[in-house]
């Protein structure tokens, strides 16, 4: 993150949390850094302090998810910042490190504890390290060479470097007549947004010209009034994406970008987070879900390609019982070592030739025939069953990729990425199958419905494991089960806490089901309906695959649900 970005963000935290709000709950992030819970008047706001990759920084949120395992660093801070109001947070010199400043009141004594959370943001890696009121390092995320616990924080010194507000008149004019290099290595604050301005906005050769540009490029980055993103415009081969974050405006920019200006950083990261970040994680959770079931679609489709061969040769085996009998009906004519024999073939009412083989007497050969038959006929059955069984999985994957492809939200795809398994030689225990089936239907009672219309509850599933949540978990055997006939499309329960279902609520479940289904763009959709208790799991069938029986099939419009679900 650029310097300049986040020492105004430093101040705009400072001044919605100083004062006004107390640390709660410490807890680890994933992938490096720690969130504090801060808790306000009107709710709570958590910080996200983020030490590693790309997303470096902070960011304050009003959502979060606490991980259910913590380590040392975040459970030591955990307990000793519990309570800790903020007097201040600010960028510490022109470094990227961001220190709070935070204040406990201890419970026994009733005397305050002052602590520093340094933040250091300033590499591939960053840290974030406690230090008591003397500047002893407590407690460290990370060990490095210049900082370990119980000792004196080392700050990082910039040795030989200028301090920007202090250069006026011809030490200025001097100064910025060096080379670029020289700039950045030299004057602090000169980060490399910062420098790629600079140098577009005083491209004439004249340095006191250059040095009115920079001044007023340094008053407009210290007071940051605002907050600015630079867009990328979109084009056939490519989406629009982030070129510059910034506190005060990139000119260089402009020529080939979109500006957005907000008044506060977190308002602008906030806006990336929905725009951008959530559905870049819904795209790359979307290409790792169905990159896994196109190859396994792919593997099956060519298995069925083979079976379907297989089951072609096979529908010979008539022939062959046929080829036997004329054998039979001639053998005492055959010559032993006869390569064929010209035979009248009743069925086809001609004269035709049959291919033997020389090493086998007329009877064997004969034999060999009936045995083509029998062959024939037992492989017929067999690859009937395997052509069937590699149907229907082929079918479930074409419905995965479907619920992948119409996926609305991260946790929706999340449920479709398939599980690795573990131990699947080993028969789970009793103990560990009720655990599983608890764990369910704690997650089924915590289902809330789609819709609800006229005092009855539709439930619509979103994937296969949801499918099987609610067919399973939510819905009761007199409720109602409906699903497109034939094509991919989610499981929908219909079900009225008082009174009975009527036709209307049938009817709507159906056009709901054909809505949510591969079909939905459709005039009209053939839906199945039944009763609940008449779904039934294909046993060692894979999640949400079913039949039933008693169904009653509708013939409706999906458009008809446009209506049902504003």
């Amino acid at each position: 993150m650029d310097y300049w970005v986040l020492r105004k963000q430093a101040a705009d935290f400072s001044a919605e949390l100083s004062g006004k709000s107390f640390i709660t709950k410490v807890f680890d992030l994933p992938g490096g850094g720690i969130g504090l819970l801060f808790k306000k008047k009107d709710g709570c706001r958590c910080c996200f302090l983020f030490s590693a990759g790309s997303e470096q920084g902070m960011v304050l949120s009003d959502s979060w998810e606490e991980p259910e395992r913590k380590h040392r660093f975040s459970v030591q801070l955990d307990k000793l910042l519990h309570d800790a109001k903020v007097r201040k947070i600010s960028v510490r010199g022109y470094d990227r490190l961001v220190e709070f400043q935070l204040v406990v009141k201890e419970g026994f004594f009733g005397k305050f504890i002052e602590y520093k959370l340094i933040c250091e943001f300033t590499g591939r890696t960053g840290n974030i390290l406690l230090l008591d009121s003397e500047g002893i390092v407590i407690e460290l995320e990370r060990n490095t060479p210049n900082n370990s616990a119980g000792k004196p924080y080392y700050f990082p010194v910039l040795k030989d470097t200028l301090d920007p507000f202090s250069l006026s008149g011809d030490t200025l004019g001097t100064v910025l007549s060096k080379p670029p290099a020289f700039l950045q290595k030299n004057i602090l604050g000169f980060s490399p947004t910062f420098s790629r301005e600079f140098f577009f906005r005083a491209s004439e050769p004249n340095s006191e010209r250059k040095a009115e540009i920079f001044s007023a490029l340094l008053e407009e980055a210290s007071r940051g009034e605002k907050f600015y993103l630079y867009l990328s415009r979109a084009s056939e081969k490519q989406l629009p994406g982030i070129k510059g974050k910034s506190s005060f405006r990139l000119l260089h920019l402009l020529p080939d970008c979109d500006e957005k200006s907000f008044g506060c950083i977190d308002e602008g990261l906030s806006w990336i987070h929905d725009s951008f970040k959530k559905n870049e994680k819904l795209i790359n959770l979307r290409i790792k879900a169905s990159s896994s079931y196109e190859m396994k679609l792919k593997k099956i489709s060519k298995a069925l390609e083979e079976e379907e061969a297989r089951f072609e040769s096979f529908q010979n085996a008539d022939r062959h019982k046929h080829l036997g009998d004329l054998i039979t009906s001639v053998i005492n004519n055959i010559k032993p070592g006869t390569l064929s024999v010209s035979v009248y073939d009743w069925e086809a009412e001609k004269e035709i030739s049959i291919d033997l083989l020389r090493t086998l007497s007329p009877s064997k050969n004969a034999e060999r025939y009936y045995k083509l038959y029998k062959k024939s006929k037992r492989g017929s059955i067999e690859t009937r069953k395997r052509i069937e069984e590699l149907s229907s999985e082929r079918k479930w994957l074409e419905e995965q990729l479907w619920y992948i492809k119409t996926a609305e939200t991260p946790v929706e795809l999340e449920n479709i990425i398939p599980e690795k398994k573990k131990d699947s030689g080993k028969k789970q225990d009793s103990r560990k199958k009720q655990d599983n089936n608890q764990r369910e239907s704690r997650k089924a009672r915590l289902i809330k419905p789609t819709y609800e219309i006229d005092g009855c509850r539709f439930y619509v599933g979103k994937n296969c494991r949801h499918n099987e949540l609610i067919t399973f978990g939510v819905a009761a055997k007199n409720d109602l089960w409906a699903h497109a006939v034939d094509v991919p499309g989610c499981h929908v329960i219909a079900k009225k806490l008082d009174g009975k279902l009527t036709d209307a609520d049938s009817h709507r479940a159906a056009v709901l089901a054909a809505r949510f289904s591969f079909a939905g763009n459709s005039s009209k959709v053939a839906v199945d309906i039944t009763l609940a208790g008449n779904v039934h799991r294909i046993p060692g069938g894979l999640p949400g695959r079913v039949y039933y029986t008693q169904q009653k099939t509708l013939h409706v419009n999906p458009a008809e649900a446009d209506a049902l679900i504003i």
